[in-house]
């Protein structure tokens, strides 16, 4: 089940568990559902981490959206001239 996770002993159990750096909530059910119809290999997802998973993982997702949207959005142009220019 989705769950918004910022409890410091979650996060160990979640590292130790899948040796991860990163949680990711949103794509997990997009990524899963292209997984069930054999799709899972043409499935590209670009996110932006904007808080540290932590006790201030709220007030940080505010404060850093919009650099996250900002390096998203320059990955996605880096991505497209690459596709491009094939």
């Amino acid at each position: 089940w989705d769950q918004f996770i910022d409890d410091a002993e979650k996060i160990e159990d979640l590292r130790f568990l899948h040796n991860a750096d990163v949680i990711e909530m949103e794509a997990y059910a997009i990524a899963s559902t292209l997984r069930e119809y054999g799709y899972g290999d043409k499935f590209i997802c670009i996110k932006a981490i904007s808080d540290g998973a932590d006790s201030d993982a709220r007030i940080a997702h505010m404060d850093n959206l919009d650099y996250a949207m900002k390096n998203s959005i320059s990955i996605l142009n880096h991505l497209l001239q690459k596709l491009l220019s094939y």
